[in-house]
């Protein structure tokens, strides 16, 4: 576990560094492989992301507006989000992918949800409370998190797709 630790500290440290340039992603790369003992390939694009690849998986984060590439094809877009981050872990056959945006209304769970079952997901769970709403859809290969927060200046909403396998 100190080996996955170390990564993302220093992954979530980048970002707060990522206009220093390859001096930084040097020296970050020298942090991490000091303490984990492997080889790491550190990339800060600039533009408030940053990308790190070992031999055990890799982690990519930043501000974007669209779907990461990795986004897997059998999992429906998500219509009517205005995506403003997104993040990518993986290691080997697994991932674990996160998107944030901001969307109209409460009414794009119901909308997602809809295109989820449709494309083969069931609910598995939900929850709603103040404002907030979290759901939950299973299929033989992912497993999709909705969580919706709205109030009066933005609705957020919070994507995370896991591999199953």
């Amino acid at each position: 576990i100190r080996r996955p630790l170390a990564i993302f500290c220093a992954a979530g440290f980048a970002f707060s560094l990522t206009a220093c340039g390859n001096a930084t992603e040097t020296g970050l790369e020298n942090v991490i492989e000091s303490e984990t003992g492997g080889d790491v390939d550190v990339d800060l694009d600039g533009d408030d992301g940053v990308s790190i690849q070992t031999e055990d998986g890799s982690f990519s984060s930043g501000a974007t507006t669209e779907l990461p590439e990795e986004w897997p094809g059998d999992v429906p877009k998500p219509d009517g989000l205005a995506i403003t981050s997104a993040a990518v872990i993986g290691s080997g056959t697994e991932r674990a992918i996160n998107v944030t945006g901001t969307v109209d209304d409460e009414g794009f769970v119901e909308s997602y949800g809809s295109a989820l079952e449709a494309a083969g997901f069931n609910e598995d769970s939900t929850f709603g409370s103040d404002g907030t709403i979290s759901n939950v859809y299973p299929n033989d290969n992912f497993t999709v998190g909705v969580v919706y927060a709205g109030d009066q200046s933005e609705n957020q909403v919070n994507l995370s797709v896991y591999s199953d396998s």
